[in-house]
């Protein structure tokens, strides 16, 4: 069962000053666009995997999500996230996805 308030927002994916982080956008619930860096942990590619090391590769950026956590839902059409950046920000509702599944990794234990 997915958590109600822990979402993900589809936004640009850039490359960062530093291996662990990346540069983001995101278009607001006004209009503005948003822009920030958070470490590459709480960011998946278009297909729901986790940015690895290596994305993207280039200067131009990819398609993915960011992590976010609904803290208040202002009305039906606006509600406020969480970024892993600090930032408490206004999204449109319809913006906001589950987050992708992260894929287990099954363990081998000797018995």
């Amino acid at each position: 069962m997915s958590n109600p308030t822990l979402k993900a927002i589809r936004c640009k994916i850039y490359k960062g000053a530093f291996s662990g982080e990346r540069y983001f956008e995101f278009p607001l619930a006004d209009g503005q666009k948003y822009e920030s860096l958070a470490p590459r942990y709480h960011m998946w590619d278009a297909e729901g995997k986790k940015i690895d090391e290596y994305q993207p590769s280039g200067n131009e950026p990819i398609d993915g999500f960011i992590a976010a956590k609904t803290v208040d839902i202002i009305d039906p059409i606006q509600s406020v996230v969480f970024l892993p950046d600090g930032e408490n920000v206004a999204v449109e509702t319809k913006d906001l996805i589950d987050r992708p599944k992260e894929k287990e990794i099954a363990s081998h234990v000797s018995v």
